[in-house]
């Protein structure tokens, strides 16, 4: 029902294990971000989405070295199966600090709420 509101829950894990979300599963549509193994790419993405160009395995580590060029990039299904290649915002330490320091939490000081 949330989604039909537009209202979508991005959730992560490192496994990959099918009873892990049980009747849930069907709910999420899974991201694959660069990672290591070749199984994990066919299971979510189906088999032979390497050899199609969707390859998570081939997605390089986002390190200070590369200007975290590849951070967020990662491979979706979409509704009917077929993956898609997307690019997931990234926001450095130093964006995150100016939002906290722009945007401070104050609700903590009052002893009313609840």
């Amino acid at each position: 029902m949330g989604r039909s509101v537009g209202v979508y829950v991005f959730a992560a894990t490192q496994a990959v294990e099918m009873d892990l979300l049980g009747r849930m599963r069907d709910n999420f549509r899974p991201a694959l971000f660069g990672q290591d193994s070749k199984y994990a790419n066919d299971r979510l993405l189906g088999v032979g989405a390497a050899d199609r160009g969707f390859d998570s395995t081939a997605i390089p580590v986002a390190t200070k070295a590369n200007d975290y060029l590849t951070a967020g990039i990662a491979y979706v299904s979409d509704e009917t199966g077929s993956p898609k290649k997307v690019h997931f915002a990234h926001t450095s330490d130093e964006e995150v600090a100016e939002l906290v320091m722009k945007f401070p939490r104050t609700d903590y000081l009052d002893p009313h709420r609840n």
